[in-house]
């Protein structure tokens, strides 16, 4: 069973929100059923034309390109090995979709022209779970009370703290932490993915920057801890952020497996 809740706000100084969010979880879909769910937040970048257009095109390509037609044969006879592999497939060709259309929004549209989204999507096809990620938005696990990112930052700051040079909360305070290294629409290169089992009572959490630049991991694990409805949980993230400052968009989606 799967219980999810996702929420986004504008936050405290932003005029419009950038952010988008989607879950496809209906386990009477046909395709849910085959594929899994999928939920995914995108952040359009800001300082650019038209962010708002290209994180909801991105979210829509993502969806339509996962459950659309395509290539994969049925999924029960294949192999352990060939599910995940097949399934990491489509997801870095709905990906590879959702770039394609918001490049060719943006070049169509000159008020859109330059822009671009990240892009951070979580499958749950238990017992797999597979993450794919462009930019700067996250995917979290919480499990046994342990707080993990999946994903991995697009970012120049990302290197320096793998190098050593910098530590998280430094990075998270860092004035160069937007700097991203690719995005869906400029810069793309390509998909981060990673693959794992779940476990019963795996909790997952997607957002956009605006949470984790405001909130520290150690805060938000905190949150995540708490015996919460998932309603609540987004709510208390959201609250989070905007009583730390509020000065981005801030996207949540919860969502935990349960046997």
């Amino acid at each position: 069973m799967i219980e999810w809740c996702g929420e986004s706000h504008t936050g405290l100084r932003r005029k419009k929100n950038e952010d988008h969010f989607i879950a496809v979880a209906d386990t009477a879909s046909s395709a849910v059923e085959a594929l899994g769910s999928l939920f995914a937040v995108a952040d359009g970048m800001g300082g650019h034309p038209a962010g708002e257009v290209a994180s909801r095109l991105a979210c829509e390509a993502l969806e339509q390109g996962f459950y659309g037609p395509g290539p994969l044969g049925r999924l029960s006879s294949l192999v352990p090995g060939g599910v995940r592999r097949a399934l990491i497939s489509r997801l870095v060709s709905a990906f590879e979709t959702a770039n394609q259309r918001v490049c060719i929004h943006g070049g169509q549209s000159p008020e859109c022209r330059g822009m671009g989204t990240t892009l951070s999507a979580l499958l749950l096809r238990p017992p797999l779970g597979v993450v794919a990620h462009v930019g700067d938005s996250r995917v979290y696990r919480l499990r046994a009370g342990v707080l993990e990112q999946l994903t991995r930052d697009d970012t120049f700051i990302r290197e320096l703290v793998e190098a050593g040079d910098l530590n998280k909360e430094q990075a998270r305070k860092s004035p160069m932490r937007h700097i991203l290294e690719q995005s869906i629409g400029e810069g793309f290169q390509e998909v981060f993915t990673a693959s794992f089992q779940v476990a019963s009572g795996d909790l997952f959490l997607l957002c956009t920057d605006g949470l984790h630049d405001m909130v520290s991991d150690m805060a938000i694990q905190a949150i995540l801890i708490e015996d919460l409805s998932q309603h609540e949980r987004c709510r208390r993230l959201v609250e989070a952020a905007l009583q730390a400052g509020g000065r981005d968009n801030v996207t949540v989606v919860a969502v935990e497996w349960k046997e």
